[in-house]
């Protein structure tokens, strides 16, 4: 059974990505959750380096003759985030362990959960690669609403945690051995619990916390890299 915390609105802002250095902020449709989907308000959404790299131009999200691009654009960015859930589609609050109203967090990654590499379980492998903020089956979180696929590896986190803190929970988990390690898996529990109990600066990490619109002043200062050290804007 489909749940919404209130009427939702039509359209929203959103950053939407074009090509690189062609960033618009533009009005967009709310997306409307299927079943085993989540729809959260964005309340926090970071600037990630990879965000900077598919900005600039950089080849592995671009192309090149040899190689096929990765960014499938136009898509909106955004991977590092946290919001509140605002409406669940049938059974996704069984699945997840969510309620209307309840923080949100999600795994930068939505397996296939059909190639090779999700059946052996390693998840974060997954052949069709589909990392918020660059694919359009999975647009990321530089918007005031954001859809979770069905798939993704949702989490509720402690109402406790400022926003701008948990929209961190990615950046604070990326392994000790870092030995081919890739994405972060298994971690978001291990590193929402340290957020939890204070084991980390964030009010160090987070140094700069933006409205939406001015985003490209987000992306300028990562770029430059003198004054920052994580970047949010916050819808």
């Amino acid at each position: 059974m489909n749940a919404v915390a209130e009427k939702l609105p039509e359209s929203m802002s959103a950053v939407v990505c074009h090509a690189p250095k062609d960033y618009r902020l533009e009005e967009r449709s709310v997306p409307k959750p299927g079943p085993e989907e989540v729809l959260i308000k964005v309340k926090s959404t970071g600037i990630c380096a990879s965000d900077i790299k598919c900005y600039a131009g950089a080849e592995r999200y671009w192309g090149h003759k040899n190689r096929p691009r990765y960014c499938q654009a136009p898509v909106t960015p955004g991977h590092e985030f946290a919001g509140e859930v605002v409406a669940l589609g049938e059974g996704a609050g069984e699945k997840y362990g969510l309620t209307i109203g309840d923080h949100a967090v999600s795994e930068q990654i939505v397996p296939c959960w059909k190639c090779e590499y999700c059946k052996m379980g390693a998840y974060w492998m997954c052949a069709v690669h589909d990392i918020y903020g660059f694919r359009q089956r999975t647009f990321g979180a530089w918007a005031q609403y954001m859809l979770l696929p069905r798939g993704a590896l949702n989490y509720k986190v402690p109402a406790s945690l400022p926003w701008h803190y948990a929209a961190f929970i990615e950046g604070n988990d990326k392994e000790l051995n870092i030995h081919g390690a890739h994405l972060s898996p298994r971690c978001y529990p291990v590193a929402i619990r340290m957020i939890e109990q204070g084991l980390l600066p964030m009010d160090e990490i987070v140094t700069h916390r933006l409205p939406l619109e001015d985003y490209q002043k987000g992306i300028d200062l990562v770029l430059s890299g003198l004054t920052s050290v994580k970047v949010t804007l916050e819808p």
